[in-house]
């Protein structure tokens, strides 16, 4: 699915009752994701260097916006470029930024402003009729009535469904 400025992987498409479909996508980062390096090994070489070997044999590009000097090794067997640039990513605390349109990996040492956190009451629970998927999740409840009243007490001291 190509949207103007983005391209991304459908991963879920659920029917409900109303003759509507919700459908579910993820960036489109599957070559990152599925490629396997089998030797990671880098000594001694900057972030940019480091990042720049985990992309080899993609058709991914790298754009370093980071003034970050910091020499790095590391010695991995069996990854995909996805985890080194995640490895790397919280080492030294880089914000990336995955530019699937023109298949390129962005990175800062700081992007955006920390504006705190965002937190909602509403839930959109449908109803569905028909459900397929490609990926695993779990979902949990923690059911809380008027007063702080759970569920604990019925349910063998777990507070969860």
């Amino acid at each position: 699915m190509t949207t103007a400025d983005y391209n991304y992987v459908i991963k879920e498409v659920n029917e409900n009752n109303y003759k509507y479909m919700s459908i579910y996508c993820s960036p489109d980062i599957e070559e990152l994701k599925h490629t396997l390096i089998p030797v990671y090994d880098i000594i001694e070489k900057n972030i940019e260097g480091a990042l720049t070997t985990a992309l080899e044999g993609t058709s991914w590009t790298l754009d370093y916006q980071c003034t970050y000097l910091n020499e790095v090794e590391y010695h991995t067997l069996r990854t995909t470029p996805y985890e080194a640039i995640q490895q790397i990513k919280e080492d030294f605390n880089l914000e990336i930024f995955f530019d699937t349109k023109e298949k390129v990996v962005r990175v800062y040492g700081h992007m955006g402003e920390n504006r705190g956190m965002y937190f909602s009451n509403e839930l959109r629970l449908k109803l569905l009729k028909k459900q397929s998927q490609c990926y695993d999740f779990t979902t949990v409840l923690y059911p809380i009535g008027k007063n702080g009243l759970n569920i604990t007490a019925i349910n063998n001291g777990s507070p969860i469904i």
